[in-house]
């Protein structure tokens, strides 16, 4: 079960006095920290032992934009006072310090058993992932004949970020967690990985470098598709493979975005099937300033022009994020304009596929929010 879904056990409080000492002094014991009336509605649903997602989804029912970052700041609070019990959030806002991993999972490649159990169905357990679901069969049967499964026990290193790998897997049996490094080189758990989870698709489809650092959490039976070029290159450019290859495009998209390239794989393919490719014509409007926004997207191939008041602003290329403000920050409404260049193709990501996505996903929400408030500052500085 992923983190979000998990219900907050929250520990003895006394919401009206939580109101009154905010109102007098801050809420904080240690220290004074005045919590907002959007932090107190949450605070008010993890008192009925609401998740992550269903906060997320009663701002939504309400009519309200959630703040991600305020309900993390919040629930990162509640963690640090001990008011939080759930020792799966402690460890989500501060990831401990992993031991050395047993092994390496190429390590392992050894003790692969190569064929599964007679009574495992491997063509059924794919199909319940949407990458392998999406498969014409002629593309996925190629996938089916170079396929090793590896037992793995708990904290095997599957994937390790920075390195180039051209492996892709896929979580069977047991569960894996992301890790992912931020600036000052330490190391924060982003996400736990299913089964039915499928990752590394940058490092098979792409050699990029790895973008996350993937460890088992607990036993697992990991399938293990190492890309041969004698097998999967003419497999990939066959006619039955275009779909495919235009999930290629969004993937290589993602890699060259300013607002995507640092999150971690797993991420990728959420956003990717969250998502659906749409094209523009040259000089064609997308969206007017003041519209009602729906939607976000990002350019897959083509250049779009952004302006305010009539005056260009911005031209964004393959890679660029634009609409995500008007979901974010400001009410639903567009705060620029913006029109097709070129031909343009761009994967539109609809707001209630866009919440869903992160409310599924804390971090994801919370970089969405400050790539977005980041922007409307720029913009609003012109």
């Amino acid at each position: 079960m992923i983190i979000e879904m998990i219900p907050l056990k929250l520990a003895s409080l006394n919401l009206d006095h939580v109101k009154m000492t905010n109102e007098i002094i801050g809420f904080n014991k240690k220290q004074n920290l005045r919590i907002t009336s959007h932090q107190f509605q949450a605070l008010e649903q993890i008192a009925k032992s609401k998740n992550i997602h269903d906060i997320i989804h009663y701002f939504l029912q309400n009519k309200t934009i959630p703040s991600f970052l305020a309900i993390r700041d919040l629930l990162k609070f509640l963690v640090d006072e001990g008011l939080i019990l759930n020792p799966e959030l402690k460890n989500y806002f501060h990831t401990p310090e992993a031991p050395p991993p047993k092994s390496l999972f190429d390590d392992l490649m050894n003790k692969v058993t190569g064929e599964p159990e007679a009574s495992f169905d491997l063509e059924k357990q794919l199909d319940t992932t949407p990458f392998f679901r999406s498969l014409e069969p002629q593309l996925k049967e190629v996938f089916l004949k170079n396929v090793k499964l590896v037992d793995a026990p708990e904290n095997i290193s599957i994937c390790t970020q920075g390195q180039l790998q051209r492996s892709l897997f896929a979580i069977l049996k047991g569960e894996a967690t992301v890790y992912k490094k931020d600036s000052t080189g330490k190391r924060h758990r982003i996400a736990t990985l299913q089964p039915g989870s499928v990752f590394g698709e940058t490092g098979f489809f792409m050699n990029e470098p790895r973008t996350a650092d993937v460890v088992t959490s607990k036993k697992s039976l990991v399938a293990r598709f190492k890309y041969l070029p004698d097998v999967f290159d003419g497999a990939i450019k066959a006619d039955h493979a275009k779909g495919l290859q235009k999930r290629f495009w969004m993937i290589h998209a993602l890699l060259k975005s300013d607002v995507f390239k640092h999150l971690p794989e797993d991420c990728f393919d959420a956003l990717l099937f969250a998502g659906k490719p749409v094209s523009f014509a040259p000089d064609q409007t997308i969206f007017k300033e003041g519209d009602t926004g729906d939607a976000c997207y990002l350019i897959i191939q083509g250049k779009v022009v952004i302006s305010q008041k009539g005056n260009s602003i911005n031209v964004l290329d393959q890679g660029g994020c634009f609409g995500e403000i008007a979901l974010i920050l400001n009410r639903g409404q567009r705060t620029a304009s913006a029109k097709a260049q070129s031909q343009v193709l761009a994967m539109e990501i609809p707001s209630d596929k866009f919440y869903a996505l992160l409310s599924e996903n804390l971090w994801l929400g919370c970089e969405f929010e400050r790539i977005a408030l980041e922007r409307w500052q720029k913009d609003q500085q012109r």
